[in-house]
């Protein structure tokens, strides 16, 4: 009778370690889809078959594109400037046409740029890769309306970026993206209180 008991608690307890464990797998695997699926956040321009993208590299451009925070980044001389658009001389491409290899587990890519132009040079001018807007498959729906657009639309100005210098990110803003803002003259002042005026009137009470 005794051992009748030990049997039933036994299988009582196993069937809870059980249970709990699958539990506890189902979960994990949860957060892993959660995880390593961003197929909304990727722009209609983005290559299509990849569920997962950290950053696209346009081989063609030497540019890379952060797909979760939506910045590119660019060369400007030595320096690495991140912004939410590209120049306005990037407006003459294309990038639903161009080749993206997506990178991933890869935070600052830019760092390794020699050997991705080394390794993917052989993708420039390449414009055999489907874009997500041409894709068919149901789960692009909301990212197949992504159009993002790659330069300001009717904008001369610079957007706000970050620069880096040898993959090391530089905090300090600068004015002009290249050189520390120079020291500028104060401009002269216009308008009916300016100083040239006052001493005009000077000039007329005192007959001169």
């Amino acid at each position: 009778m005794k051992g009748v008991k030990e049997m039933k608690r036994f299988v009582v307890i196993s069937g809870l370690a059980l249970a709990l464990g699958l539990f506890h797998a189902g979960q994990v695997e949860a957060q892993a889809v959660s995880v390593h699926v961003n197929i909304d956040l990727q722009p209609a321009w983005g290559p299509a078959g990849y569920d997962y993208a950290e950053f696209y590299y346009f081989p063609e451009l030497n540019i890379y594109f952060d797909v979760s925070r939506a910045l590119f980044y660019y060369l400007d001389g030595r320096k690495w400037i991140s912004g939410f658009y590209l120049p306005l001389s990037y407006h003459k491409y294309d990038l639903y046409r161009m080749y993206k290899v997506v990178l991933n587990h890869d935070p600052n890519p830019w760092i390794r740029n020699r050997l991705h132009r080394r390794d993917y040079d052989r993708f420039c001018h390449n414009h055999s890769q489907v874009a997500i807007r041409s894709a068919k498959e149901h789960r692009y729906n909301k990212a197949r309306s992504n159009t993002r657009a790659w330069v300001a639309p009717n904008n001369g100005r610079k957007p706000n970026s970050n620069q880096y210098r040898d993959g090391h990110r530089d905090r300090h803003r600068e004015q002009d993206y290249t050189k520390p803002p120079s020291k500028q003259k104060r401009p002269e002042q216009s308008g009916r209180n300016s100083k040239p005026d006052k001493e005009k009137k000077r000039n007329r009470s005192s007959g001169r």
